[in-house]
């Protein structure tokens, strides 16, 4: 087997395979030269061998014309003996220019030539002339003794250089025949060489870089079905059996790169368990947290609204009012957190639908407008009316009732706030919201969206949960929209939040219903809670309605005893029972024939959207999170006793009291 790269090989088998061709072909052209060369040679000499049998007969010719012109003294037979004495000279002169062999045959040829001239010029002409002169005896003499003598000689020259050029003719004959045979043998030599030579070439080829190619193919498939263990055998010439080696290279590494790529993702999958557990961990902490703040703040809230109802003095009214912010700011506290959670996870609820810009803005500006009074704040409005941009409306006016808020707050007294709508070439809306207080440090812009960041005004004395501006940049970005500022100090701040523009839509007709909130008829309702402050708060709230009977229970087994045997209209279900889940307790009201149908009000603090969604699911009809708010709560119950959920959505939106603007 040769040595050495492939490349060296192929050039080394090339160059045997082009030698080869080129020693046949110059073989091929060798015996081609010589068979031409034999075959001019064969035509000098059988030309040389007809200018002989010329000369013969002209030689004839002459003796013949002679012989009967000196017989019958008849000049006719002196025609081929005139022709032949003009030919004869020619004849002789060309036969030099044709001989094959220079050496006897030149001799012979010079023989021939004096012996020739002189029996045409000694003999022929002078026995021509005597027979002229009257003397055909001598002429007859002539041509029988001297002349017989003559021919016989010139013949004899004829016959040893005709047998001499016959010779030259069979002798190139046979050396003509010889090239043909040995360019007949080479060309069926390289037909077969050449054609077996490719196929050992081929089969050095297969057996060398074919055959360790294909295991280095069957290795490949095998890796990339999942055999790590997968090798190629390293053989063949030596850039074949660099590949399987660096083939080999690349499994080990592939090998070693899916055992890394195993251990990151057992250490994914642990950090994602973990992360999973925080997350959940976190949910549990902001379920319990809002259940362990709302709870106590239903209570709080509950029994001061339902003091307030009373007469009370002036300073009384002050007092009840104080209790009633404080809490109110705790509940907007716990739900800032809550919406932050609930953007965080991906669970917030969005209602995009077109929104009269103007509209909102008015209704907002409405609500703050008691506040810049307070402050002695000027607030001004350009508006673009009829423009409408696609947003939640809920989410977009407590963005704007944020905005304004922290202008008004953190204005100077006697200073102005501005709110104007553009819209720009894009179908772009930009509603600005401007003060001019004291301005943001460029330093500090960075920070400004932060939760809990208040930037230094913790100690000014203005009221705020820092978490305001990042809630509402975080439900901007949730509609699809952005909110930016611009602040100089000592010149104000602008905040922009930019919406999609979108047509008026074509709004149904809403018909004028009665607002009020009454419950009417003899109804009993079943409020299952362990609470005992949020049990009475309902009580008494619902001792205003004289055919209402509330018949509580402080455990779940209790509630569902009670539902059996009093079939109430309504149950009231809190979900953190002592003994038994209130989502168990609600399963098994639906679960029960008897029971199913009544409908089941959860009193819950938690208000997760997940726990919201899964009572929903489970059958409750309303999901009322706390602290209560009673207007909403008592038209919640007058929907669900009534069942007339046509009346619902207006009663309900008319029991609700204005939102009030949350604090950052």
């Amino acid at each position: 087997m040769l040595s050495g790269s492939l490349s060296t090989r192929l050039l080394l088998a090339s160059a045997i395979l082009a030698l080869v061709v080129v020693i046949a072909v110059f073989a091929l052209l060798r015996g081609n030269a010589a068979l031409d060369d034999a075959t001019d040679k064969r035509a000098d000499a059988r030309m040389d061998l007809a200018l002989v049998n010329e000369v013969e007969k002209d030689l004839l010719d002459l003796e013949t014309g002679v012989r009967g012109f000196v017989i019958t003294g008849d000049e006719r037979f002196l025609q081929p003996w005139q022709q032949a004495r003009r030919r004869l000279p020619r004849d002789l002169a060309a036969l030099p220019r044709h001989l094959n062999d220079p050496g006897d045959n030149r001799g012979l040829v010079a023989s021939l030539t004096r012996a020739s001239m002189e029996y045409l010029r000694g003999y022929t002409q002078a026995v021509v002339a005597a027979a002229r002169r009257g003397r055909p005896q001598a002429a007859s003499n002539a041509t029988t003794a001297a002349g017989k003598r003559r021919v016989d000689r010139i013949r004899r020259i004829v016959d040893a250089l005709a047998a001499g050029e016959s010779a030259q003719v069979a002798r190139l004959s046979s050396i003509a025949d010889e090239r043909v045979h040995e360019g007949n043998v080479l060309g069926i030599g390289v037909l077969v060489g050449a054609p077996a030579l490719i196929v050992l070439f081929t089969v050095y080829l297969v057996h060398s870089i074919a055959a360790p190619i294909r295991h280095v193919g069957r290795a490949a498939d095998a890796l990339a079905s999942g055999d790590a263990t997968a090798r190629a055998p390293q053989e063949g010439v030596r850039e074949v059996a660099a590949l399987g080696t660096s083939f080999n290279r690349m499994a080990a590494t592939i090998a070693q790169n899916r055992a890394v790529m195993a251990a990151h993702n057992r250490e994914l999958d642990r950090a994602t368990r973990e992360a999973e557990r925080a997350n959940q961990a976190k949910s549990e902490f902001i379920s319990r947290m809002s259940h362990e703040l709302r709870t106590p703040l239903n209570a709080i809230l509950g029994f001061t609204k339902l003091l307030g109802l009373d007469e009370l003095d002036d300073e009384q009214r002050e007092c009840v009012d104080q209790v009633m912010r404080a809490g109110r700011h705790l509940v907007q506290l716990v739900d800032e957190v809550l919406d932050i959670a609930r953007i965080e996870a991906g669970e917030l609820r969005i209602s995009l639908e077109p929104i009269a810009a103007s509209e909102l803005i008015g209704e907002t500006v409405a609500l703050v407008a008691p506040l810049a009074e307070q402050r002695s704040i000027a607030l001004v409005t350009t508006l673009a009316d009829g423009t409408y941009v696609l947003a939640d409306r809920q989410r977009l006016k407590q963005i704007l009732l944020n905005l304004l808020s922290n202008a008004i707050k953190y204005n100077r007294a006697g200073g102005e706030v501005r709110v104007a709508v553009d819209l720009d070439e894009s179908r772009r809306v930009a509603i600005a919201v401007s003060d001019t207080g004291a301005g943001i440090l460029p330093e500090k812009l960075s920070q400004l969206f932060v939760p809990f960041e208040r930037l230094g005004a913790e100690q000014s004395g203005t009221d705020g949960t820092g978490l305001g501006l990042a809630l509402s940049r975080r439900l901007a970005e949730s509609m699809g929209s952005t909110l930016e500022v611009q602040s100089a100090p000592g010149q104000g701040s602008t905040f922009t939040i930019t919406l999609a523009a979108v047509p008026a839509p074509e709004l149904p007709e809403e018909h004028e219903e009665e607002a009020a909130v009454s419950i009417i008829g003899d109804r009993k309702i079943l409020y299952i809670e362990d609470n005992l402050d949020s049990l009475r708060l309902i009580e008494r709230l619902l001792a205003r309605y004289t055919k209402v009977t509330v018949l509580p229970a402080m455990q779940g087994s209790i509630g569902l005893e009670l539902a059996r045997e009093h079939l109430p209209d309504l149950v009231l279900l809190d979900l953190h029972l002592p003994d038994l889940a209130g989502d168990e307790v609600l399963i098994r009201l639906k679960a029960e024939p008897a029971t199913r149908e009544i409908p089941v009000i959860v009193l819950s603090a938690d208000a997760s959207p997940g726990q919201i969604r899964r009572q929903r699911e489970a059958g409750a009809a309303a999901y009322v999170t706390k602290p209560i708010d009673v207007q909403k709560l008592l038209a919640v119950i007058e929907h669900c006793l009534s069942g007339t959920s046509a009346q619902w959505p207006i009663a309900l939106r008319r029991a609700l009291p204005a939102r009030p603007a949350r604090e950052s």
